[in-house]
């Protein structure tokens, strides 16, 4: 056998203990980590959107991003937690000489499938969810059918751009797709674009798509996203008012943006927030109307919401605070009537109010309550065989709207059908970017009476610690990911860290 080729780094001297070093190869650049006396070495760049693993945290022999908290094996490259979809580059390592050397890369191995299973698997919804359950299916072996049913026209696609990008232009809307076409052919994924499952018999074990016989399932997984909330002011279904959800919206809105000067928001969540942005940065007089008086406080608090009012005033933003658009009138140019009496004029309107849950399609069959589809900790509704993952599930009451959230539901949901017993925890995570600021937050925190601060909101890197009754709920934090890593680990081992250790810096 040939002796595979071996390439030089650095001095193991200069290694430290759980410190990750990054060196350049003619193939690209490695990161090396000692833990103890072995050595491991992978490719140092996140497969997700190329964050620096190097500056991330080693947990175990895991290596956790500092972007958006994707995971990966240290042993064999191989992704263990999304938001990233590939495995990493993993390679030998010996020291020789007292130096590090590496060969490979050698490819991370999924479980081989055993045997040939006839089952069908029928997952309604194509997002970050879905997508996610119809990979995980494979990587884990399944050898049985799978339908992956949207009715967008293409391939699963990065959704979070849209918002944060895309509008911005000269992103290709190629760019954006999760996979090549050939993938879910070559993986024997059976992607259904341009359909959706309009009825569901739950005891028979069926689902009507919008045309064409019914499907026999055998499990069910139901990840069809939310349908954005439409605004309530007479005369908001004419032309000039836009929603934001699909890769078509987006398109509908960047054609529309061409010669117009000014642009009225509804709304000041995240995608509305994160899409001022976007357009303030085309260069457009942007109006926020918005009932809040202060933007985002529900979420960040009232001192990090200001700052990022006035992050948004500083780039030529203006906020209609404490209002809400009773009217509209005009055509071109639109006028918008206020509820306080204000009137702003506005060429193209878009609402950036939230999302419903899609499950109309799922009434009458008992899935769904109160709007949404409640789990158990396996994400298996009460109806075994039928499991739901992404925005229209509800976790002991929980439901995230996010999209590393949706991915690591669906890739659990994915799992739990296969017969795993493992229950989903861990803090959901989010992140936004607002021009040039972008915001990490892990955690689930829908009310809290404190926040605790570290650092100087709007300086250099700050922290924040949200608070019920005295237990640590959920963090935010810009240029500190390491500190938010570790928190989100210790809300997930369940323990807390009091208000005076946080804002002390004793933790972690």
């Amino acid at each position: 056998m040939t002796e595979p080729a071996w390439t030089r780094l650095m001095r193991a001297s200069t290694l430290v203990e759980g410190r990750p070093r990054v060196a350049d190869t003619e193939d690209g650049s490695v990161m090396v980590v000692r833990l103890g006396r072995k050595l491991f070495a992978c490719g140092s760049m996140c497969t997700h959107y190329g964050g620096p693993l190097a500056k991330g945290v080693i947990r175990g022999t895991a290596v956790v991003c500092p972007w958006h908290m994707a995971q990966f094996d240290l042993k064999n490259g191989r992704r263990l937690r999304p938001p990233a979809l590939d495995d990493v580059p993993c390679y030998r390592t010996k020291v020789k000489d007292g130096r590090v050397w590496i060969s490979g890369p050698k490819s991370a191995r999924a479980p081989k499938p055993r045997g040939h299973r006839q089952d069908t698997f029928l997952i309604a919804g194509a997002g970050a969810a879905g997508n996610a359950a119809a990979e995980t299916l494979r990587r884990e072996g399944f050898t049985g059918r799978v339908l992956l049913v949207t009715p967008e026209h293409g391939v699963p696609y990065d959704r979070p751009p849209l918002s944060k990008t895309f509008l911005l232009g000269g992103t290709d809307p190629a760019d954006l797709a999760l996979r090549p076409k050939d993938f879910y052919a070559d993986s024997g994924i059976e992607l259904l674009n341009g359909r959706r499952v309009v009825r569901v018999n739950p005891v028979g074990r069926l689902a009507w798509l919008d045309h064409g016989r019914p499907v026999r399932f055998d499990r069910l997984l139901l990840a069809t996203g939310g349908t954005p909330k439409i605004p309530r002011i007479p005369c908001g279904d004419r032309p000039g008012v836009y929603t934001l959800r699909s890769l078509a919206d987006a398109k509908r809105i960047l054609a529309a943006l061409k010669g117009v000067r000014r642009v009225a928001l509804l709304g000041s969540g995240f995608v509305s927030m994160e899409l001022v942005s976007c357009l303030a940065g085309r260069g457009l007089e942007v109006h926020v109307i918005t009932r809040e008086l202060v933007p985002m406080t529900r979420t960040f608090g009232e001192e990090i919401g200001r700052w990022l009012m006035g992050l948004h005033k500083s780039n030529g933003v203006r906020f209609h605070l404490g209002a809400s658009a009773c009217s509209m009138a005009g055509g071109r140019r639109k006028t918008l009537t206020l509820s306080n009496g204000e009137q702003v004029q506005a060429e193209i309107v878009i609402a950036g109010l939230g999302i419903l849950p899609a499950v109309s399609f799922l009434m009458n069959t008992g899935l769904v309550v109160d709007g949404a589809v409640p789990v158990n900790g396996r994400l298996e509704t009460g109806i075994p065989g039928i499991f739901a993952a992404g925005d229209i599930a509800s976790l002991e009451g929980r439901r995230v709207e996010h999209w590393a959230e949706a991915e690591r539901m669906g890739a659990h949901a994915a799992r739990a059908m296969l017969g795993s017993r493992a229950i989903y925890d861990g803090p959901p995570f989010f992140w936004t970017r607002q021009f040039e600021h972008s915001i990490q937050y892990a955690g689930w925190a829908p009310e809290f009476d404190r926040v605790a601060l570290r650092g100087r909101v709007g300086g250099r890197g700050f922290l924040a610690g949200y608070y019920s009754d005295g237990r640590l709920k959920a963090v935010a934090g810009a240029g500190r990911a390491k500190e938010v890593i570790g928190l989100s680990q210790i809300l997930a081992d369940g323990k807390n860290v009091t208000f005076a250790a946080f804002t002390s810096r004793r933790v972690p």
